[in-house]
């Protein structure tokens, strides 16, 4: 990128930065991109899409999910079904996000039971 070394602004200098693209596995596309951006959305877009899915086959087998922050689905279940929720909803993110990947990539789901929601 010799006129970004030279700092010689221009069209031709902004379109090497900012006219990328990126195109995720599940069909996202997003365009007019600079260079970081077009590197994080095919991970950021895929996760996205992983989350959402996973988010409404829960509501679909009647969780009642509260919030989802960031990466963190909070889920309101009876005390005495928590255990046994605790699983089905773990099962529940890997497979949608399994779903999305279409690999035998790992998926890794954290999870906690808690009386509030917080960090541990």
């Amino acid at each position: 990128m010799p006129k970004l070394i030279a700092r010689q602004p221009g069209e031709d200098l902004a379109a090497e930065l900012f006219d990328g693209q990126a195109v995720t596995p599940t069909g996202r596309i997003r365009g007019r991109l600079s260079s970081p951006q077009a590197c994080n959305t095919p991970f950021q877009g895929l996760a996205a899409d992983g989350a959402k899915l996973a988010l409404f086959e829960l509501i679909r087998r009647g969780y009642r999910v509260v919030g989802y922050v960031h990466d963190e689905v909070i889920v309101e279940v009876p005390t005495e079904q928590a255990t046994e929720a605790e699983v089905a909803i773990s099962d529940i993110l890997k497979g949608e996000m399994r779903r999305v990947l279409g690999t035998d990539i790992p998926v890794q789901v954290d999870s906690m039971i808690s009386e509030r929601w917080g960090k541990p």
